[in-house]
């Protein structure tokens, strides 16, 4: 993962979490601890460098995976969202006033990941 320019691997096995609470007391895992290590860029094996600030995502089975506008409404507002094939969009989680990107999808793609500005990392089984 990119973090303030800096590439590091972090093994999930080492990540310590704790309770915590995210905008108004939706609860949430904090990393407390998590075992990163920095490498650089160029030893990402191939395709796995993500961009950054994409805000869209398809998977090898045709699901899409999409940050965006909740509405027309709200121009701060993101939601995202996931419209598997043959299926309508349905948004999985929404913020009033966030500003998210980076949206990248594991390589089993059974998580998505993508950074929130205000709050960090955010990680998603989908």
């Amino acid at each position: 993962m990119n973090e303030a320019g800096i590439w590091v691997k972090v093994s999930i096995n080492s990540v310590n979490l704790e309770q915590g609470y995210w905008h108004s007391g939706v609860p949430i895992d904090v990393v407390i601890e998590s075992g990163a290590n920095r490498i650089p860029a160029d030893d990402l094996p191939s395709g796995q460098k993500p961009e950054y600030n994409p805000r869209k995502a398809v998977t090898k089975d045709g699901t899409v995976i999409e940050l965006g506008p909740i509405d027309n409404d709200n121009p701060f507002g993101v939601s995202l969202s996931i419209t598997r094939r043959n299926h309508e969009r349905q948004i999985i989680w929404s913020s009033d006033l966030e500003n998210c990107h980076s949206l990248v999808v594991s390589p089993n793609e059974r998580y998505v990941a993508y950074k929130c500005e205000l709050n960090g990392l955010i990680v998603r089984k989908l």
